[in-house]
């Protein structure tokens, strides 16, 4: 069986379970029919509980989905009340679940809130979902069009990075401090797409880098850059730990039940089958960082599975550990450690 085919696969696996307890995996999306809002102002109910302001259904793209329709892309940020051009926040994008057919940017709508509450510019993109998952329960199904399905996740979480940075004065962003994040499919895009480069994708990726372009130039004609400088991943895992060197090596914080057996906290095979190859979850992630000397914490929930409800369901526990630990990057005083069920790395 060849890597591609084996990482396929494995992204099935990771994501049958979406972090979106809303989402529906049955069906693919295939359009986007949204409008572009610039006020700065504008306040939904998500918003108010919080005490922050967002701006919906900003536009940040445009490209061809699987069913070769186009398709607009669009954001949502979540920004505390004083952001302005003189007190600009540190960014996170995130990138909500769904095994890449479903799920949509307000599943993650609770998260950013809160933490543009703590002090943070919180996006919450849609990318193109859909691919032809059929017979996938029973590990079949197009994995080519899977592949290729994860391929565009990646580039449209790259294009909305070059959008908000290269709009960083419209949304008051410190591009000093960029950061990414998902929850389950969401995770697999902002873990693997931190690291991935065109080259390796060249290889890796052969048929869906020839079919759909680079990493870096999908969906906007933007071509300004910016560094990553930590990940926030929720039930998510790595396909490849060699991707992860001591030369790009990010600061991260996980969020993982230690029975999850869609993707292992630790290492095993996807969906428990033999035939498949090794995952590397959020344990495994967390050790070679520390062992690197990279800031990292893992918050392992113990007799949870994929998606525990006692992180999935509580996004102020989330924002609150998620903003402490990048706040900390920032301060110049980075925090390691692995903490268990509800316990917080917040000093």
């Amino acid at each position: 069986m060849t890597d591609k085919l084996l990482f396929v696969l494995y992204l099935y696996a990771l994501t049958i379970v979406s972090c979106s307890r809303k989402a529906d995996i049955s069906a693919a999306r295939t359009t986007n029919n949204t409008t572009t809002v610039h006020n700065i102002t504008a306040i939904d109910n998500v918003s108010t509980i919080y005490n922050v302001n967002v701006v919906k259904n900003v536009k940040y793209g445009y490209n061809t989905n699987w069913l070769d329709s186009g398709e607009a892309l669009t954001l949502d940020v979540y920004s505390p009340l004083d952001a302005s051009l003189a007190n600009k926040y540190p960014l996170v994008v995130m990138a909500h679940g769904g095994t890449f057919v479903g799920g949509a940017k307000e599943d993650l709508a609770d998260v950013c809130a809160a933490l543009a509450a703590k002090g943070m510019i919180a996006a919450s993109i849609n990318y193109r979902l859909g691919w032809n998952g059929r017979g996938a329960r029973r590990c079949k199904g197009d994995t080519a069009s899977l592949n290729e399905a994860v391929y565009r996740a990646m580039q449209d979480l790259n294009a909305a990075l070059r959008f908000l940075t290269a709009n960083a004065n419209t949304y008051f962003v410190n591009t000093n401090w960029i950061f990414t994040g998902g929850a389950s499919a969401g995770a697999i895009t902002a873990l693997n797409g931190a690291y991935l480069t065109d080259a390796y994708a060249k290889v890796r990726f052969k048929q869906a880098y020839s079919k759909l372009g680079s990493l870096f130039t999908a969906d906007n004609n933007l071509t300004n850059t910016y560094h990553i400088k930590g990940i926030c991943s929720m039930w998510g895992g790595i396909f490849d730990p060699a991707i992860i060197t001591e030369a790009n090596a990010l600061p991260s914080i996980f969020y993982h039940g230690s029975d999850d057996t869609i993707i292992p906290a630790k290492t095993g095979n996807y969906l428990q089958c033999p035939n498949y190859q090794t995952l590397y979850g959020s344990i495994y992630i967390y050790n070679k960082l520390t062992r690197m000397g990279v800031p990292a914490v893992a918050h392992i929930y113990q007799g949870e599975g994929h998606a525990p409800p006692e992180y999935a369901d509580n996004p102020d526990f989330i924002a609150s550990t998620t903003y402490c630990f990048f706040d900390a990057l920032r301060s110049g005083k980075p925090e390691s450690g692995m903490y268990k069920q509800m316990e917080s790395n917040c000093k």
